[in-house]
Formats: structure tokens, sequence, C-alpha cells
């Protein structure tokens, strides 16, 4: 990210940032800590106007810093996943504070998710809920916490939560999938009706490779 001012024949480079994509909005040269520091820069005169502070520093700078810090760690930008970084991150970007509810709700969405691979449902399940409180008919959200309900054997509330995630996002796949194995034990046609829909919209995807190939199991047992 380069930060320029000049006229446009003759442009002056004040500051550039090279950033992985979780630190992109720590590093932004539009944030004040950045700025601050060129205000007098060539007199102030002609470029930019350096008193736009835009939307990139309205933030807490260690709040970021943590969420940041939280994304790395989980989608293992530097090394290995660990969701043990990944939440104690979130609950520092939490506690250190948003001004932006939707910040909020996403880093209370992350750590849940962190919490639910690490297999603490009932934390994972009260920060998703909270998350939706502040951000409602996410389907992400929904789908995450589906997945808690039906881990902690409440199949049903699972259920609902996967029908509205695909109800908002016909063509979200992951909740497909869940619903459809959420629904084998109680309405097998349906199952099978929803994995073949997982199948055309994961096709070609290669992350779902796995996945389609246990589904493509699954559909020849349901019809048998």
């Amino acid at each position: 990210m380069n930060l320029v001012t000049g006229p446009h024949d003759r442009p002056v480079l004040l500051q550039a940032s090279y950033t992985i994509d979780p630190y992109v909005r720590l590093f932004s040269p539009y944030r004040r800590e950045f700025l601050d520091r060129l205000r007098n820069f060539a007199g102030g005169t002609g470029g930019q106007t350096m008193e736009s502070q835009g939307t990139e520093d309205k933030e807490p700078f260690a709040s970021l810093q943590q969420f940041a810090r939280g994304q790395a760690a989980q989608l293992a930008y530097c090394g290995d996943k660990s969701y043990e970084i990944a939440a104690d991150a979130y609950q520092k970007a939490i506690a250190s504070g948003f001004t932006n509810k939707v910040w909020l709700a996403e880093a209370r969405h992350k750590l849940g998710v962190a919490w639910l691979v690490k297999g603490q449902l009932e934390k994972a399940k009260a920060e998703l809920l909270q998350s939706l409180t502040l951000r409602p008919n996410i389907p992400e959200v929904l789908n995450n916490l589906g997945t808690v309900q039906v881990k902690l054997g409440d199949t049903a509330a699972g259920l609902r939560l996967f029908e509205k995630a695909v109800t908002l996002r016909p063509n979200y796949a992951l909740a497909r999938f869940n619903l459809a194995g959420a629904s084998e034990a109680t309405n097998p046609k349906r199952a099978l009706s929803e994995y073949e829909t997982y199948l055309a919209l994961a096709e070609g995807i290669p992350e779902e490779e796995a996945r389609m190939a246990h589904v493509k199991e699954r559909v020849k047992v349901l019809k048998r």
C-alpha cells in the first residue's frame, strides 16, 4: 500500500507498506499514527489533503493488532495453524474494544470458531450467539453455531440454523453439507437432495475434494 503526494506530473512517494493480508489495515499508511508524521512534508502544499483520515484509524490500533494476530494464527499465515494463539488474540482484541459493531461481531465469531476447533463447545456457543446478537442473519455464523449445536446433541437446533443459513445464501455449499448430514437420521430423502445440491455447488473446488468423496459415498448409501 502506497501513500503518494505532490502534483500528478511529479508524484512523491511518502510511504509504502507491505504486509500479509491480516495486517493490511494495521499497517495502512493512511492511519493517523503515520499521517501525523507527514503533515508538514514539503510545507504541506500540493497533492492530497493530509487531514483526511478515512476509515482506517477509527479502530484502536491494539484491537486491530490482536485481530490480525488471531487471523494469522487461524489461517496459518506464519507457520502451522494455532487455535490456542487465535483464541488468545481474539479475546485480547475484544477486551481492547472496537468502535464498530461489525468488527466486534466478527471478532466474537472468529473466537467462537477457535473455541469450536479446540472442543470448548459451550464457550463457542456463547461467542457465536453474541456475534449474532450484534449482527443477525450472517450465514457463516449461523452455520458454525449449527455445528456447535449438533456437537452438543441438539440436532434439531442445528437443523434450524443450517436451514436459515441456506435460506439466506442458497449457494452456501458447506451449510448444505451440514444440513444434509443433520437430516440423515430423520429425513433421508431430504439428506439425499441436500447432498446432491452440495455436489453441484462444490464441483471444481479443490478444497472440497475430500468432502465430496465422502458425500458421494453417502449418496450411494441413501439411494439403496
